[in-house]
């Protein structure tokens, strides 16, 4: 395993897209030809290889890691060749990234199991009556304040400028303040995922969140984009709300976070 020069991002990006759906969090990262702008610090993809072809990639952040691989039975193998990895969250599909956690080292995890959806646009709702605003970034101090203090966007001070950058962001202001948010936790020019969907408790049970993700979701539908989200499959509200939102379970996900 070695870090991916600089040079071989689009091999690494075509590598990616053979699973592009489940290999969006890389794309939080990249972009098609190099690194997303500004580079986050403490962002590293590593990259192994068979007879000169990569045959399995990790990504490592201070938030995120992932791994994608050819074949999971290759991530048996790079465990020596791992760094201690200290990412707030391992995740993503369920066989490679639990496959991947049997060889990694760092803090003891939490392992959840989510659902992992992909939005029939025909079924998405399509109301005109809304509450919800697109964020610009003169929205960004009062999402920091929103955000901050939960943990449905770590390091959201430095996260939330770069998710403006490449992303989307709808939100619902009441009495001055956000009170519910969804976002784009990743944009290529045809995917996205839907993440950090919150409400502040005080004004829950009101439609916030469902408004803000069809908006959110109708947003990206109209620019040609295929829409993810993953959410814990234990939930009945949450997967009531993403069905009747268009979403349909496409396969397995899971989410193993530092204690």
């Amino acid at each position: 395993m070695e870090p991916i020069a600089d040079t071989d991002i689009q091999e690494l990006v075509l590598f990616l897209k053979r699973d592009y759906a489940n290999n969006l969090y890389f794309f939080t990262y990249l972009d098609e030809t190099g690194w997303r702008k500004p580079r986050e610090p403490g962002v590293t993809v590593l990259v192994g290889r068979k007879r000169g072809a990569i045959t399995v990639a990790v990504l490592i952040s201070p938030v995120h890691c992932c791994v994608s691989a050819s074949n999971i039975d290759v991530i048996e193998t790079i465990g020596q060749d791992l760094p201690e990895i200290r990412s707030a969250h391992i995740l993503g599909r369920s066989d490679s990234t639990l496959k991947l956690l049997d060889v990694a080292t760092g803090p003891q995890r939490k392992v959840t199991p989510y659902a992992f959806c992909r939005l029939d646009p025909m079924r998405l709702p399509q109301r005109t009556d809304s509450s919800s605003l697109k964020a610009s970034p003169a929205d960004i101090p009062d999402l920091i304040r929103f955000y901050r203090g939960t943990d449905m966007l770590l390091n959201c001070e430095t996260r939330l400028p770069s998710i403006l950058g490449f992303g989307t962001v709808y939100f619902v202001r009441q009495d001055g303040e956000v009170v519910s948010c969804a976002l784009t936790t990743t944009e290529t020019p045809d995917m996205a995922m839907v993440g950090s969907v919150y409400t502040s408790p005080s004004y829950r049970r009101k439609g916030f969140a469902w408004d803000c993700t069809v908006s959110l979701c109708r947003d990206l539908v109209s620019r040609g984009k295929e829409v993810y989200l993953f959410h814990q499959e234990d939930d009945p509200v949450l997967s009531r709300m993403y069905h009747d939102i268009g979403f349909d379970r496409i396969g397995s996900w899971v989410m193993a976070t530092a204690l």
